[in-house]
């Protein structure tokens, strides 16, 4: 077997190689059957003489419309989450500041809530995968008469 020049491998050359390597990681895994291709963990990277900068996907969580406009019967909006990785996530829901239910559990996704009452306010959480760390929270309500 052949050994590959240490250089390439080891040291700031090889980090530099695996960050190149991870920002290129759809194209890389797109050869791949649906569901093992991934996105990369990094939204960008930028290289400059003597200075690396790597900007990391940050989670996020949206509810699309917010607020839910007014109208007679219940309301509906649209979860959208991200954890920032591979890694799976938790959302989980509360109302006017009740017990949390989880109302979906992924990496990434959307959801509908077609269950948006008037006068309460419905606080979504984003959770890793263990419940320990919160990532993001959104809160959402609809807009009265």
């Amino acid at each position: 077997m052949k050994v590959p020049f240490p250089c390439h491998s080891y040291g700031l050359v090889g980090f530099l190689k695996e960050l190149v390597d991870e920002q290129g990681a759809a194209t890389v895994t797109m050869k791949y059957p649906m569901g093992v291709r991934r996105a990369s963990k990094f939204k960008n990277i930028l290289i400059t003489p003597g200075v690396v900068f790597v900007s990391k996907i940050a989670p996020a969580l949206n509810a699309s419309p917010n607020p839910v406009p007014a109208g007679g019967g219940m309301g509906k909006t649209t979860i959208s989450w991200n954890t920032g990785d591979e890694s799976a996530g938790k959302v989980c829901v509360s109302a006017n500041g009740g017990e949390e239910f989880l109302f979906a559990a992924a990496h990434r996704g959307s959801a509908a809530a077609p269950w948006i009452r008037t006068g309460r306010r419905y606080e979504f959480r984003l959770y890793n995968s263990d419940h320990t760390e919160l990532l993001a929270k959104v809160a959402v309500n609809r807009a009265p008469q």
